[in-house]
């Protein structure tokens, strides 16, 4: 399974995304919006190099070809980067922190 997020508008956070993510379902996408800084958490390789479809399409060939552990792993990483970076605790305290700055 994989989640392609192939808009070439500014998508500046993008909930489908964490959404793909908190079930383990890996996102790829343009480097353009919010969205390539909420994949960085999780492995910059299911950002494309540019904004062309060429270059979103490799990565959707990449990701495919990788093995069954890879993409197991990398399902565990999209998971745990929307614990740690957006779940419902997460953001309350990094909300606080601000206020407290």
């Amino acid at each position: 399974d994989v989640f392609v997020m192939s808009s070439t508008s500014l998508e500046f956070f993008g909930i489908t995304v964490i959404e793909s993510l908190a079930l383990g379902i890996p996102v790829i996408c343009l480097p353009n919006g919010g969205v390539p800084e909420i994949l960085q958490h999780v492995d910059p390789r299911l950002i494309a190099k540019n904004n062309s479809f060429q270059a979103l399409s490799a990565k959707v060939i990449w990701l495919m070809s990788i093995s069954d552990s890879e993409y197991n792993q990398l399902r565990q990483r999209c998971i745990d980067a929307v614990r740690r970076y957006y779940s419902d605790t997460s953001v309350q305290q990094q909300v606080l922190s601000l206020y407290e700055q």
